[in-house]
């Protein structure tokens, strides 16, 4: 499968540091994986498996969504997912001005994404659309799935649960 997975940087802890174990997983598994930022930072590229392709958009919120569409026409990817709730924003407009049909995940990492910035705020404010644009909504908790459902107003029947993975390193072979 080819697998676009898309968020606003590798740098920062929690969903950065999914995104890079995630994508290093599926190729690992013989996906297709295209990981997508904004922007580029060193914090987690060391987690990135080297078949993972990589590309940092660059430019503002307007330019990103542009340039995001033409991957998503160029790369035909079989599933897009977002992480956070900006970049899940810019994903669901990308795919629009595509006019592209890939279902899309999005996902929400914390509780206070509605407060990192007017971006994040809107992606809260617009969730009830935006659920209703992918085919699924995934919550890393189940107290922040009941906040989307409850507070944002996801579509609750397409909301999951769905914890972070855990990394773990190889364990070296015993003498």
């Amino acid at each position: 499968r080819r697998i676009l997975l898309y968020t606003h940087s590798l740098g920062g802890g929690g969903a950065e540091r999914v995104w890079a174990v995630l994508a290093s997983a599926l190729a690992e598994r013989g996906h297709d994986v295209h990981l997508v930022t904004d922007f580029a930072a060193e914090a987690n590229s060391s987690r990135i498996d080297p078949r993972v392709r990589t590309t940092v958009l660059g430019g503002g919120h307007g330019a990103t969504i542009r340039r995001l569409a033409h991957a998503l026409r160029a790369e035909r990817p079989d599933i897009a997912l977002s992480a956070i709730s900006g970049a899940n924003l810019k994903l669901v407009a990308a795919r629009a001005l595509a006019r592209a049909r890939m279902p899309l995940v999005i996902s929400w990492h914390g509780e206070t994404e509605s407060r990192s910035g007017w971006l994040g705020w809107l992606g809260c404010v617009l969730l009830p659309l935006l659920s209703r644009r992918a085919a699924c909504t995934v919550a890393v908790s189940d107290g922040l799935r009941a906040t989307l459902v409850r507070r944002w107003r996801a579509v609750a029947s397409r909301t999951v649960r769905i914890y972070n993975p855990v990394d773990v390193p190889p364990v070296p072979p015993l003498a």
